[in-house]
């Protein structure tokens, strides 16, 4: 192994960092030029015309023995010449001798290509000159006394007479780059030195002395032309007839031997040869003569003396890389702390070790291993080291190299994947050794290698070799390190807290991928390909310098890096090249042409492919684990997962000081606490809620340390009540208050600390000895810091009133401390945001149950000076009446809250009955619901109770069962409280099923219309269906789900009972003894309690004078018995009902009292009476035209403009009841007047209100459908405004109960084929917003498991888009595609796909552009490929037919985009559809036909093909 130069032979720095690499990359064509030679360029200078005393200088002469001047030895800097031979002379100091160059670069010359400082320019030297000496010391320097035509001329001459000549070889001429010479010109120098080198010729130089006679006996030596001391010495070569004494300068040696005995030919052929080698040796090249530029100079006064200012450092040092020149290479020497001793081990074992560093540095810097190249291995230190120290590193050169150039190193230098090698799984890790000598390849070369031999032996010896050895112990331990990791990271019980903390996972590998792929692949993130080699160096410095970097805590993995440092490292000068001689898009190709590199000897290794593809693998994963958000404290948690819960307590103590470590241990204790209940006990026992208090008051201004901690206190109290024991015990509330308020602004540390604070004052309530007004958080802590902790959750719920868990869990607290917050003042402020709460999360029912407990805990003093809470309890228990334990919690709360007659006044005027008595309506199942009722409504209106008990008993034996569904409830009831299938599959027979339920609940003609019998009525999209079951009552109108009747539930018990057949025997035997079955077919009241409730309503009305809340009942009572049975409606108009009601809502009596607020007593009855009548109505026309004979429409207008909005929509809803019947009540009387009603329907249509915009909206359906828009009507134009300003707020809230008659409207609005009523329809269809909201509910009826509503909206849309194609009505491309969508999807109703084939079917027949319905037939399918899947493909043979005609009509219309569409919806056709063939042939014909109109297909090829 060669040793590091002595300091005598140190190269220049930056001289050995271009070159190295070439030649590492088998490039012989690129040379260099010596440095010495360059080091005058940019200097400042000045001719000095004074003699330089040769006698200073011994074995010298003076300068004027010589027209070419030789420079002293001592000084070989200080003096050159310029072109004419005038002495120059260099000011010294101006840059060190071992100046670094800035950059080097590729420069072509001829047919050289040569490495020079990219400061530089270079071009061919002038023409060679051979000049006798004598005559230019006699002052002659012209013509052909003082030149030779050749160098025979020359020695022929003188060899007659003796003689000396000159052979001065320019070859070449380097300059300053244009950039580099204005600095250096525009720098100011000292005025001593006025000029600046800008340019150096460089060559060879020949001082020939030819002897003759007595001359060849003195054998006098010249004098050097060059100050080293290798060319100093003097030849002296015998010829024929003469002898010739030669002095060198540059140029490869001259060889004495091939010019002994030559005649003046033969010496002038030698030289000429000796020439032409000389070309292509730049490096012999040495510097002849200068140009010099006048320069800036300094004329400033401090200038006084040339010593008083130096100028800046070399030019070639400063100026490098051009704008818009290529990096190629960026080198570097690294100093690794490995022993000297191993570079002994031979040649393999250095290869394995430069192989081991490549690979690492291309891991960390996410580029492939082939843009690494590793130098020689050298005996130097960078840095300094004791000289009694012993040498315990070796300095290696690197050089990352441009992307471009990986194709010139791959399978040269660098290792290269054997694909044959099975990659192991780096996520797995399967715990395995090496492949064995037998696993090898033929290929692998080298040593043999036994897995079971061990230990570091020297390369001479048997067995394993070191570097294999060495690297197997590192794949060992990184296979531990990595497999705890991998088991760590991908633990189902850690997976999801893992995602939950961003905590990255090991990506999968591909068994198939090979390493460069790989590491392409996973490291993108990382670096990109395209970063400059310089950049990379940066990054790789930055990363050795970076102690936390992975590298450092993983020298297992990292063998090679982790003996370096940041220090260790001196970057070299970078490898530049122009873009006109390297093209940046083909390195390599313009590389390869230009320096032609050959293929290098391959060093052998001994390290195998698979052991550093391992090793590679899981470098990888580990730095891409890192790189992940907390991939380090992933790391570190780790080591931690095995500790039992007290060393992991003690640890996260022990560490405070280590952040990374301490964050890890809260992460692990967060996860084991998650769900591991033995974990926090065992936690508690060992002070953990004591110690990690103490440690969040340690860190309180760190939110990191601080919300780690309330996640553990959050997870301990929930599955340990002890842990919240614990806190009241300690007194360890106030700390954690205090905590909560540093971070006020911490939406997630807010709601841990919500969840914490809730337990807290649950268990503190549940503790109290003083009653649930005093409640202290500790046995004997200040009761300030109740108040402290109220006044945090009360800015919290402020702060964030968007967010609902946090107002959730704080709603949950306040509801413990209801008779606290009204006991201190907090009342009213709790209030205002509960109730700003419960409005803003309307749909959340866990939320508004804990809202209602907070308000009936306020208590009835409050309410009686807030009567806002009732109408906030009686809203939520509107919105969520099919939810049985929200209407449980309201109805207690009414009755708590009915205690004092203040209160109870206010619960009467909010609507408390109602609410009351909806609630037992909707559960009548409910044991709870029905008795906080009953006791709420003796409260509310004893009298009226007191005469159902009378008449009926207990009001639960009189209520029919309900059914609560999705959607409107379908004709068969019953079939829904059964599983008709389950039961089939017990045991029993199909008939006897069928012949029970219908003997169970018989279809009653009574309860049906006149059109029940046309099936086709009953559909909901159609306005007799929607009059049915889809104008919803008020007792489930604001609710999601819609309530239908339940007749009769029974349990049907399995075959294998004996008693399955009990309960029909028994009802055989009570109608053989005469019973009445229908009272267990049919629950409800019988007509004598129907009797005797109608004569108490009236009665009430009249002399009986009973309280507005007492008729409410009454009311009540009957309107839910019409409402669920039409014989019951009936019977009610029979028995005088219908007047009662009239009575009740035309009486005075409730009118004109002092107080305001007693007036507001009376709403609430007047909205039941109108809420009975519309219940009435709505079975049909005679129902209807008893009310109307009772001018119930009078007085359903009187109340449309009610203050109260639940008057008025009960009004609404009875108006649309009644408008289809109003013009059939009589000959004699006409049908409601429009203007009348149209003016206050159509302000109502726009209401906030969903409710009440929807009764609006119906009220508007029936007035269409009655005919109120016909002739010349003033409203049309406002209502079709108002029904697309309803739609569009339906279609916002996704509520299609509301968009039903607002669809409908629409529908019938543009389906009218009168000619009076073309205004009516072009009303409508100016409306812009009117097709994408037509298609907005048809996608929201295509999806799959529809809501039976929104299917019934979306099929009402895609009707009125049929009727307005087929009207001639302009879609547009996106309209199409939508319909085309959604009309051939699997997940649509077939009605739904009906509707939208027609629609498109008459767009597509009116479309003229083939290319838009190619581009609607290929964007379908390609949804079908990747989404839907198409039920069949009727439609885009239609859309093919149609495309075909158009382009036989048009043959203008094919172009090449339209042949590329067909081309590529051909292999899109799914092949398992109903038209798949017929379609393909439709396709097959386009495609031929486009492409003859365009040229472009070869008809007959096409046409084989298919055959």
């Amino acid at each position: 192994w060669p040793l590091w130069p002595g300091p005598a032979s140190l190269p220049v720095r930056g001289r050995a960092e271009a070159m190295w690499v070439w030649r590492s990359l088998g490039s012989e064509q690129t040379a260099e030029l010596p440095p010495t030679a360059l080091a005058p360029l940019g200097k400042r200078s000045r001719k000095d015309g004074a003699k330089v005393d040769a006698t200073n200088y011994p074995g010298r002469r003076s300068q004027e023995d010589s027209q070419w001047g030789t420079r002293p030895s001592t000084a070989p800097d200080e003096f050159v010449k310029d072109s004419r031979g005038e002495n120059v002379e260099l000011l010294l100091g101006s840059s060190a001798p071992d100046e670094a160059v800035a950059a080097w670069r590729v420069a072509t010359l001829n047919d050289l290509q040569l490495c020079i400082p990219a400061a530089l320019d270079v071009k061919s030297g002038p023409s060679i000159q051979i000049m006798d000496a004598a005559a230019i010391t006699n002052g002659v320097s012209s013509g052909d006394k003082s030149s030779f035509k050749s160098v025979k001329d020359a020695v022929k001459r003188l060899s007659r007479q003796g003689g000396t000549f000159w052979y001065r070889v320019p070859l070449v001429e380097t300059m300053l780059r244009e950039d580099a010479s204005a600095d250096t010109l525009h720098t100011p120098g000292p005025p001593a030195y006025p000029h600046a080198v800008v340019a150096a010729t460089l060559g060879m130089l020949l001082r020939v002395k030819v002897s003759v006679g007595s001359d060849t006996a003195s054998r006098t030596s010249l004098p050097s032309v060059n100050g080293d001391a290798e060319e100093s010495k003097a030849l002296f070569v015998q010829c024929d007839g003469f002898e010739l004494t030669i002095v060198q300068k540059g140029g490869p040696p001259l060889d004495p031997i091939k010019l002994h005995g030559k005649n003046d030919e033969g010496i002038g052929q030698e030289l000429e040869h000796w020439v032409k080698k000389a070309r292509t040796r730049p490096q012999t090249w040495r510097l002849l003569y200068v140009a010099l530029q006048p320069g800036a100079v300094d004329t400033s006064p401090s200038m006084g003396s040339m010593a008083s200012r130096i100028p800046r450092s070399g030019i070639l040092s400063r100026m490098g890389r051009e704008m818009g020149d290529l990096f190629l290479a960026a080198s570097a020497e690294m100093e690794l702390a490995i022993d000297p001793f191993e570079i002994s081990y031979g040649e393999s074992h250095l290869e394995s070790l430069r192989r081991l560093l490549a690979e690492e540095i291309a891991n960390v810097l996410g580029i492939e291993p082939e843009q690494v190249m590793c130098g020689d291995f050298m005996f130097k230190s960078i840095i300094p080291k004791k000289k009694h120290a012993k040498r315990d590193s070796v300095t290696l050169q690197i050089a990352l190299l441009h992307h471009g150039l990986v194709d010139i190193v791959r399978g040269r230098e660098m290792p290269r994947r054997k694909p044959e090698r099975p990659k192991p799984l780096g996520n797995s890790m399967r715990k395995e050794e090496p492949p064995s000598p037998s696993a090898r390849s033929d290929a692998d070369k080298g040593p043999a290698m036994s897995p079971a031999s061990g230990g570091a032996q020297s390369p001479t010896g048997k067995g394993r070799p070191v570097a294999l050895n060495r690297t197997i112990t590192s794949l060992k331990e990184a296979e531990v390190t990595f497999e705890t990791l991998q088991k760590t990271m991908n633990s189902p019980k850690k997976l999801k807290m893992s995602k939950s903390k961003s905590s990255p996972v090991l990506p999968a590998k591909s068994a198939n991928r090979s390493m460069s792929e790989t590491l392409s692949s996973t490291t993108t993130s990382l670096t990109s390909k395209d970063t400059p080699p310089d950049s990379l160096m940066k990054k790789l410095i930055s990363i050795l310098g970076d102690q936390k970097h992975p590298l450092r805590k993983h020298p297992e993995i990292f063998p090679m890096l982790s003996k370096a440092s940041r220090t260790a490292v001196v970057v070299g000068s970078p490898l530049v090249a122009s873009q006109d001689v390297i093209d940046p898009n083909k390195v390599a190709d313009s590389v390869r042409s230009i320096m032609k590199p050959k293929k290098p000897k391959k060093m052998e290794s001994e390290l195998e492919s698979t052991v550093l593809e391992t090793l590679s693998s899981m470098r990888t994963d580990i730095l891409k684990l890192y790189a992940e958000p907390g991939g380090d404290v992933a790391v570190e948690k780790t080591k931690l997962l095995q500790l039992s819960p007290k060393e992991l307590m003690d640890l996260t103590e022990s560490s405070t000081s280590q952040l990374v470590l301490f964050m890890a241990c809260l992460d692990v204790m967060i996860e084991k606490t998650e769900t591991d209940v033995d974990f926090c006990l065992r936690l508690r026992l060992h002070y953990g809620v004591e110690r990690l208090t103490a440690l969040m008051r340690r860190f309180n201004s760190n939110r990191e340390v601080v919300y780690r901690g309330f996640i553990l206190m959050a997870q301990f109290t929930m599955h340990d009540m002890g842990c919240v024991d614990r806190i009241l015990e300690k007194h360890l509330a106030p700390e954690l208050i205090t905590s909560l308020d540093n971070f006020p602004n911490d939406q997630k540390m807010q709601f841990r600390g919500c969840q914490l604070l809730k337990r807290m004052y649950l268990r503190a309530r549940e503790q109290t000895l003083a009653g649930s007004r005093i409640i202290t958080l500790g046995k004997s802590l200040d009761e300030v810091w109740t108040f402290k902790g109220l006044e945090r959750i009360l800015a919290v719920m402020t702060l964030y009133s968007l967010d609902h868990d946090i107002q959730l869990e704080s709603m949950i607290l306040l509801a413990s401390l209801g008779e606290l917050l009204y006991n201190n003042g907090y009342a009213k402020d709790v209030f205002k945001i509960i109730e700003v709460s419960m409005r803003k999360f309307s749909k959340s029912n866990a939320l508004l149950e804990q809202g209602i407990v907070i308000i009936s805990r306020l208590g009835s003093s409050f309410l009686a000076v807030e009567h806002r809470g009732v109408k906030t309890i009686v809203e939520s228990m509107g919105k969520h009446r099919s939810n049985q334990d929200l209407q449980s919690v309201a109805v207690r709360a009414l009755f708590a809250l009915s205690k004092e007659e203040v209160a109870l006044n206010a619960s009467r005027a909010g609507g408390g009955v109602g609410a009351i008595f909806a609630a037992m309506a909707s559960h009548p199942g409910s044991a709870q619901v029905v008795q906080e009722g009953t006791r709420a409504l003796e409260k509310h209106c004893p009298r009226a109770v007191a005469v159902t008990a009378r008449l009926c008993g207990d009001i639960s034996s009189v209520l029919s069962p309900v059914l609560w569904a999705a959607g409107p409830p379908e004709t068969s009831v019953n079939s829904l409280l059964f599983d008709l299938e389950e039961i089939k599959a017990n045991g029993w027979d199909p008939q006897r099923i069928e012949t029970f339920m219908g003997d169970l609940s018989p279809k009653d003609k009574d309860d049906r219309g006149d059109d029940d019998d046309d099936a086709s009525n009953d559909r909901l999209e159609i306005a007799s269906g929607f009059r049915k079951r889809g104008l919803r009552d008020d007792i489930d109108a604001a609710d999601q789900r819609w309530m239908g009747i339940g007749k009769v539930k029974v349990k049907l018990q399995p075959r294998s009972n004996p008693a399955h057949d009990v309960l029909q025997r028994d009802l055989d035997s009570l109608k053989r003894q005469g019973c009445d079955l229908s009272i267990l077919r049919q629950p409800g009241p019988d007509s004598d309690q129907l009797r005797g409730l109608c004569d108490a309503l009236v009665r009430g009305a009249g002399p009986k004078k009973y309280t507005a809340q007492d008729g409410e009942l009454l009311a009540l009572l009957l309107a839910h018995f019409a409402w669920n049975s039409g014989p019951h409606a009936l019977e009610m108009i029979a028995n005088g009902g219908v007047k009662g009601l009239i009575t009740w809502l035309k009486t005075d009596r409730f009118k004109g009292n002092a107080d305001p607020h007693l007036d507001s007593l009376a709403f609430p009855m007047q909205r039941a009476c109108l809420s009975a009548l519309s219940c009435l109505c709505r079975h049909g026309e005679d129902p209807a035209a008893a009310a109307l004979e009772l001018e119930a429409d009078e007085v359903a207008l009187m109340y449309v403009g009610h203050l109260d909005i639940s008057v008025r929509i009960a009004a609404f809803r009875l108006l649309a009841r009644l408008i289809p019947h109003a013009a059939r009540r009589s000959p004699k009387q006409e049908s409601l007047s429009a203007d009348t009603i149209l003016p206050p329907v159509i302000k109502e249509m726009r209401s906030e209100d969903e409710v009440l915009r929807t009764v609006a909206t119906a009220c508007a359906l029936e007035g269409i459908l009655d005919g109120w828009l016909s002739g010349e009507s003033t409203h049309t134009e406002d209502l079709a405004a108002a029904l697309i300003d309803a739609l569009d707020q339906a279609t916002t809230l996704d509520s299609s109960a509301a968009a039903l008659p607002a669809l409908i409207a629409v529908a019938r609005m543009a389906s009218t084929e009168e000619e009076s009523e073309d205004a009516v329809v072009q009303a409508i269809v100016r409306q812009d917003s009117l097709v994408s909201l037509l298609l907005a509910w048809v996608s929201k009826a295509a999806v799959h498991a529809a809501l039976p509503a929104a299917r019934a909206a979306g099929l009402a849309a895609a009707n009125t888009l049929r009727t307005l194609s087929e009207a001639g009505a302009a879609l547009g491309g996106n309209e199409l595609a939508s319909l085309l969508r959604y009309g051939t999807t699997a997940s649509a109703e077939p009605a739904l796909r009906e509707a939208c084939e027609a629609a498109l079917g008459f767009a597509v027949q009116r479309e003229q552009d083939a290319g838009l319905l190619v581009q609607l037939l290929t964007g379908r399918l390609r949804l079908a490929s990747d989404e839907e899947r198409m039920a069949d493909l009727e439609v885009l043979i239609m859309i093919a037919q149609r495309a075909e005609t158009l382009l036989k009509n048009d043959p203008h219309q094919a172009s090449e985009h339209l042949l590329i569409e067909l081309e590529e919806a051909e292999p899109l056709v799914p092949p398992d559809t109903k038209g798949t063939r017929d379609l393909l042939t439709m396709i097959e014909e386009l495609t031929g036909l486009a492409g003859r109109m365009t040229a472009t297909v070869d008809v007959a090829s096409k046409l084989q093909d298919a055959a």
